[in-house]
């Protein structure tokens, strides 16, 4: 697809866009109002279907009949309405309620299965009848957000996500060959409906990879619908292919990149997406979005595929040293073809022709020389900085070590489903005060006193107040909120791979605290026992 190709789908675009001339502000005031009117409307009506049906035998299929009734009266009302008009934006949300309601239904009559697949034919089904761009996008998202559930129900696959997203992209794919042939047989109007569906389904897509992936850095469990081992492992094999698949539609959109070093560090993008099941189908959306010029959706798929590579690091089915050889040998692997890269480059620039037609953006009129020592002096500041910085927080932490004096909280159960993933255990500590109360989110004070004994075990006593003194076996300790209560400093200990069991019967932690600032240093079992 060339940039003529591309361009008469964003003219046809344009056209939609100019039909109403409304400001984009007042289309927003509009937007917002409408939805904010005909949801509880769809609220008042669906909950009094339910309580007429709830005395009658059957009664569940008038919800159906009343979400039949939304799905037709919201199509009716987008065909009389005028562009980005108050009846235009209400008509979306009455829509979306009428598939709901349908969907609940099956629900209600014990058809689950049918659910997730009825809710997705239907959304995809009123996609041609829909004139807006922007609606077809909204429902072409809903469609795709539905195909997780009918993939698990209607085969009884436990791939969730893993699996769906795979599928998604494939069928992604068939509407850009789709799009692709409009163009060619000169409709550019029905490419630009099909494009804009494709887009939602695609930015679901991408989000059901992610998610498939892991959770990242936010959150250290499994998701359930990322796939039994069995389904990760399929789709490892499928994730190399789609890498090399991806590569080669770059090479073929831009001739520079047909070299060596690119080959090279397609080997290494491949052997990573063995390990990553869902990046190879990331990078693969992230490159035909590239070479086509959609930009957009290149930065949603670089962001995915920045979210696959960080779950990895969580994932518990490879040791961290596994981990850390993958993406050395990756590292080592990109240094090389770099170096090569700068020995093998030309000065030729682009032509300005083929920046038309690979880059759909115009060429910039005057080269600027790159200010290489400037560029070399603002690196090493930052990274000046950086270390600098490192190396003060280590070294505060190092005096409140050596100074601070030391305590040991007991620990409370920690619930087991999380108590130990591999290079950590999860950490809650006995906070409980002598009325059985704990320290709560909406207190005053986020400090607690707590009472040492003669063996350096401290209890809390109370919740610290402004001018109350403390007595001579008393300390005054900060608190830190995290995972919904407080804690003292963290609630996570950190220890070598493969020592899960000698922690395993940590009973206190060992804290050194300087002027209130706690530091956990140390786990002991019982009778303050070194582990």
């Amino acid at each position: 697809m060339n940039r003529d190709q591309f361009d008469a789908i964003l003219h046809q675009a344009a056209i939609e866009r100019s039909e109403g001339g409304t400001p984009w502000l007042a289309t927003a005031i509009l937007a917002v109002g409408a939805w904010l009117a005909a949801l509880p409307l769809i609220a008042f009506v669906v909950a009094g279907v339910l309580m007429a049906a709830s005395g009658s035998e059957g009664g569940s299929w008038l919800l159906g009949l009343a979400g039949a009734g939304m799905l037709a009266g919201g199509m009716m009302l987008l065909s009389l309405a005028r562009p980005h008009s108050f009846h235009e934006h209400a008509s979306a949300p009455l829509m979306a309620a009428g598939i709901a309601c349908i969907a609940g239904t099956l629900a209600m009559n014990h058809q689950e299965d049918l659910m997730f697949a009825v809710a997705l034919v239907l959304s995809l089904a009123i996609i041609p009848f829909l004139s807006r761009l922007w609606l077809r996008t909204m429902f072409g998202a809903i469609a795709a957000g539905m195909l997780p559930g009918a993939v698990v129900v209607l085969h009884d696959w436990e791939g969730g996500l893993a699996v769906a997203g795979h599928l998604a992209l494939l069928a992604w794919l068939a509407a850009f060959i789709l799009v692709h042939s409009c163009i060619q047989a000169g409709d550019p109007g029905r490419a630009a409906g099909i494009e804009a569906a494709a887009s939602g389904w695609l930015a679901v897509t991408l989000l059901m990879l992610a998610a498939g992936a892991g959770q990242a850095m936010f959150m250290h469990t499994f998701s359930p619908l990322s796939g039994t081992a069995s389904h990760q492992q399929t789709t490892s094999l499928w994730s190399p292919p789609l890498a090399l698949a991806a590569a080669i539609v770059l090479a073929r959109a831009w001739s520079s990149l047909q070299q060596l070093w690119f080959g090279i560090v397609t080997v290494a993008v491949a052997a990573m997406a063995y390990f990553m099941p869902q990046l190879g189908a990331v990078l693969l959306a992230l490159a035909i979005c590239s070479a086509t010029g959609r930009w957009r959706m290149a930065m949603a798929s670089a962001l995915a595929a920045a979210w696959v590579v960080g779950a990895c690091y969580y994932q518990l089915n490879s040791s961290l040293l596994e981990k850390a050889m993958l993406f050395a040998g990756a590292g080592i692997t990109v240094a090389i073809a770099a170096a090569l890269a700068r020995r093998t480059a030309t000065a030729v620039q682009p032509s300005p022709s083929e920046w038309r037609s690979r880059m759909l953006l115009e060429p910039s009129p005057v080269q600027v020389a790159s200010p290489q020592p400037a560029r070399l002096w603002c690196i090493g500041l930052c990274a000046v900085a950086v270390l600098g910085l490192v190396n003060f927080t280590i070294w505060q932490k190092e005096q409140w070590i050596a100074q601070g004096q030391q305590v040991f909280v007991r620990l409370a159960p920690a619930d087991p489903r999380s108590l130990m993933q591999g290079d950590y255990m999860v950490l809650r500590f006995d906070l409980r005060l002598p009325d059985g109360a704990v320290p709560r989110v909406m207190m005053d004070a986020a400090q607690i006193v707590m009472q040492k004994n003669s063996e350096a075990i401290a209890q809390p006593v109370r919740m610290h107040r402004a001018a109350q003194p403390l007595a001579a076996n008393e300390l005054l300790i900060d608190l830190v909120y995290k995972r919904g209560e407080f804690t003292l400093g963290t609630d996570a200990w950190y220890f070598t791979e493969g020592e899960a069991a000698r922690y395993a019967g940590a009973r206190y932690g060992e804290f050194r605290v300087h002027d209130g600032r706690a530091v956990l240093v140390g786990m002991r079992g019982e009778n303050l026992k070194p582990l």
